[in-house]
């Protein structure tokens, strides 16, 4: 049982943690990745799916549009707790081709596919990175059907 004893240092650990959420929130928000992806509100949401449509070129036969979808916060104790979300969601000719396409790729990209369209959930889009993951997805469209 020794070995399970909470001491004086991880004490003063869990402390500070906790002190994080209660008195620096805000803080732990603008600094923190994941704090921040889980707490994006709608309004967020929209102007990260705004500037990746924006952003997107695709080949003819290709459409896209924002779409409202979940996210999920992974496994362990919350698999299916959804967070309401944006998404752009793509339909082209073959949508299980793009996403392989953009699985396979480097960085690979994860999507989903939702009523026969592939769907690009953006409550993880970092700042800056709508524009490499447009380049990603409209290279990817444009390798596959830009000759058809």
């Amino acid at each position: 049982a020794r070995a399970l004893r909470v001491d004086k240092l991880m004490l003063a650990g869990l402390e500070a943690t906790l002190r994080l959420f209660l008195e620096e929130r805000d803080e732990l928000i603008r600094r923190h990745p994941l704090y921040s992806m889980l707490s994006a509100c709608d309004a967020s949401l929209l102007g990260r799916a705004q500037a990746l449509l924006s952003l997107l070129e695709l080949p003819d036969g290709c459409s896209c549009e924002i779409v409202e979808t979940a996210s999920y916060s992974g496994s362990g104790s919350l698999p299916d707790e959804e967070l309401p979300s944006r998404g752009v969601a793509i339909s082209c000719p073959d949508v299980e081709a793009l996403a392989r396409e953009l699985r396979l790729g480097s960085p690979a990209v994860a999507a989903r596919i939702e009523e026969g369209r592939l769907v690009l959930d953006v409550r993880t889009l970092l700042e800056g990175e709508a524009e490499e993951l447009s380049a990603l997805v409209s290279g990817a469209a444009a390798g596959l059907w830009a000759s058809s």
